[in-house]
């Protein structure tokens, strides 16, 4: 995403909520000015490839992130906000082992999350359940809001509290 500074405009109110990525060179990545008036990236599973190009998360100034869970296949990841790595409100940065057995089976493109494992507590009922919606134009005057009320495979979601990534577990 381009900051309020980036030369071909900015991308401001973007929403990057409850999205799975896995095997990414380059994760959730705002720069030129990239604060809470442009990103705000909540309830993510994003895990690197081993030797990915940028991190798992990269803002240069204090984007809104919060409720993540940020790891690299076969190595610690890098995570960069505001210049640093803190990390926003209940965010977790995981080990190598531990974001190898977040998903049920992504050699077989199954990336509902895995129960029943040490990743579970990170994962299940750990979202911000703040609504998940967005207001857009329909016109030049008009606009409208949607709310997220299933996950990618049709589930009702939140099933308790929201769950992070793409999927929700029953």
């Amino acid at each position: 995403m381009r900051g309020a500074n980036a030369s071909w405009g900015a991308n401001p109110g973007t929403k990057f909520f409850n999205n799975t990525a896995f095997g990414v060179l380059t994760g959730i990545a705002c720069s030129d000015g990239c604060d809470a008036s442009i990103l705000e990236a909540r309830n993510n599973i994003v895990i690197a490839a081993q030797r990915a190009y940028k991190g798992e998360l990269f803002c240069d100034l204090l984007c809104d992130e919060s409720h993540n869970v940020f790891g690299r296949l076969g190595s610690w990841g890098q995570y960069q906000r505001n210049g640093g790595d803190t990390k926003g409100t209940n965010t977790r940065y995981i080990s190598p082992t531990d974001a190898a057995l977040v998903f049920a089976d992504p050699a077989a493109q199954k990336f509902d999350l895995r129960t029943g494992v040490t990743t579970t507590p990170w994962t299940k009922d750990m979202g911000s359940n703040a609504a998940l919606s967005i207001t857009y134009y329909t016109s030049d005057t008009t606009t409208a809001t949607y709310t997220v009320t299933k996950d990618l495979a049709g589930k009702t979601t939140p099933v308790g509290t929201v769950d992070m990534g793409a999927f929700e577990l029953p």
